[in-house]
């Protein structure tokens, strides 16, 4: 199984969110910490692509020149140069956006059936991305209030917000993919009905659930509290997302 476009996504997600926090009032730690998360797993993304032989097109090479620059940007953080690194960071964000569209277009290629169409296979994979970095990003960024003293929590809000924004567009790519499909998805619920089941739970349904509780949090600036239940939506997203990634591999139904 495939699972390149899942880490990608990751990746994609967390250097793609990096714009949003500002370096000057976190501080470099933050973005070498979440550049050293994102690098890696572009690297296997990488390895799993090849391995499926499958490495090339347009997508690739999107992806390579968004880890280039992630690279030149960790680069520059760790020498103390922070401006250098803030452009970089910016670069390889928009790279990485451009790069997942790209990737959702490819993967309608190999996808099947009427709901297996270009523009919403990259609107999946874009709400995916979304939706997994900002959860990622909003949870390690927590940990940041500990140590920075007077950090606002505006950056986190924003996250926050974007976290919804990536739970709504989720939601509305998998119904959209549903009411393309003539059959209404029967097919795939018959043929993976545990990881459908997987994916409605944990990567839509449970984090819709806890948002209220995550918002509640960050209103009233209680930030610690915000990172603890946030551990739980990132646990949550990661399973059922790698569970909707899998449907996808396997039958082809872009959920």
């Amino acid at each position: 199984m495939d699972f390149s476009s899942y880490f990608a996504q990751i990746a994609a997600g967390v250097v793609g969110l990096c714009p949003v926090v500002p370096w000057r009032a976190v501080g470099r730690g933050y973005f070498v910490m979440m550049l050293s998360i994102a690098l890696p797993l572009l690297a296997l993304a990488g390895w799993f692509r090849g391995s499926a032989g499958g490495l090339g097109g347009a997508e690739a090479i999107l992806f390579g020149a968004a880890g280039g620059l992630g690279l030149g940007s960790l680069l520059c953080f760790l020498a103390g140069r922070g401006a250098p690194g803030w452009h970089l960071v910016r670069a390889a964000a928009l790279a990485s956006w451009i790069a997942v569209a790209a990737d959702g277009v490819r993967a309608a290629g190999s996808a099947a059936g009427p709901a297996a169409e270009p523009a919403l296979l990259a609107a999946n994979f874009l709400a995916g991305a979304l939706l997994l970095g900002s959860s990622l990003s909003a949870m390690l960024l927590g940990h940041w209030y500990l140590v920075v003293k007077d950090l606002p929590v505006e950056p986190l809000r924003a996250l926050t917000l974007l976290f919804f924004a990536g739970l709504g567009a989720r939601l509305a790519a998998t119904v959209a993919a549903f009411l393309l499909d003539p059959a209404g998805g029967s097919a795939v619920v018959d043929r993976s009905f545990l990881f459908v089941l997987v994916y409605g739970l944990f990567s839509v349904g449970t984090p819709i659930g806890m948002s209220w509780m995550v918002w509640g949090t960050v209103r009233i600036r209680s930030t610690q509290a915000a990172t603890g239940i946030l551990y739980g939506v990132v646990a949550f997203v990661l399973m059922g997302e790698a569970a909707g990634r899998f449907v996808l591999g396997r039958t082809g139904f872009p959920l």
